[in-house]
């Protein structure tokens, strides 16, 4: 397992809704790990203006 860079946001696969074959791609988020912090993780959110459009409602790749 390697360690994956602070800013990839990754595009999981999801049932279209009212289909059962159907699949898009919907924005996800990574939990941001600090050495020493016993808090629950934050998730990472999206700098660049393409990625950041709907927050937080989800976004989807059709």
């Amino acid at each position: 397992m390697s360690s994956v860079p602070e800013h990839w946001l990754p595009f999981i696969p999801v049932h279209v809704e009212d289909s059962t074959r159907e699949t898009q791609l919907q924005r996800a988020a990574l939990p941001q790990f600090l050495d020493g912090d016993t808090a629950r993780p934050a998730k990472i959110c999206p700098r660049m203006p393409l990625l950041s459009q709907n927050l937080p409602a989800a976004y989807f790749v059709h």
